[in-house]
């Protein structure tokens, strides 16, 4: 499948990671033979070539086998907006959870199409979806409202904040980065450009 030239209607907006520090020390655990390196190195910050190095090394493990468990402990906030085709594939992961999101129950009809309808949405359906809030806006009518829920395309953009950890990067990394839908490889490339400590879970592919 030709994959080249393919519109990509996701946007990371805002993005924020948190506690990839204190994952990579505490990877040690298992190896240690009380917690006391562990507390004292998460108390003052002190990560050294070897924490990094077995980090590293756990965090490239097969998916599946646990070694790589620890990668929970770094989580990643964002803010995204993308078409409803996207956020089905995106739900199916266990890991991620939606924060808060824009809400086509309280807000469609006030909310201007021509800005959240991709450009290859039918030019008719842009046009009725547009007729039935300008009808309901006027009515009130409950019957037009479900009638402009019920056909929103899939193309629509709809916007989540949205969290996930390293490992589950690793999950969607591993599975999309090379997936048919632009949005996804689109997304994978920004996990590799900009999630600072990322290589401890993806240094195989980069």
């Amino acid at each position: 499948m030709k994959k080249t030239n393919q519109p990509n209607y996701l946007k990371v907006l805002w993005y924020e990671e948190n506690n990839v520090k204190s994952g990579v020390i505490m990877s040690k655990l298992p190896m240690s033979l009380d917690y006391g390196d562990v507390l004292y190195k998460l108390t003052t910050d002190n990560i050294t070539e070897g924490d990094i190095k077995r980090a590293d090394s756990l965090g490239n493990a097969k998916s599946g086998s646990g070694h790589d468990s620890y990668l929970k402990s770094a989580t990643v906030t964002m803010l995204v907006e993308a078409p409803l085709y996207f956020w089905k594939q995106w739900d199916r992961y266990h890991f991620q959870d939606t924060i808060s999101s824009s809400s086509t129950m309280h807000k469609i009809h006030l909310q201007d199409l021509n800005k959240l309808l991709p450009d290859n949405t039918y030019p008719e359906l842009r046009k009725h979806l547009q007729i039935d809030i300008k009808e309901f806006n006027e009515t009130k009518d409950i019957e037009v409202y479900n009638r402009i829920i019920t056909n929103l395309p899939q193309g629509y953009l709809y916007t989540r904040g949205v969290t996930l950890n390293y490992l589950q990067v690793k999950s969607m990394y591993s599975q999309r980065h090379n997936h048919k839908l632009a949005e996804w490889r689109f997304l994978c490339k920004f996990f590799i450009d900009n999630l600072y400590g990322i290589e401890i879970a993806l240094d195989k592919f980069m």
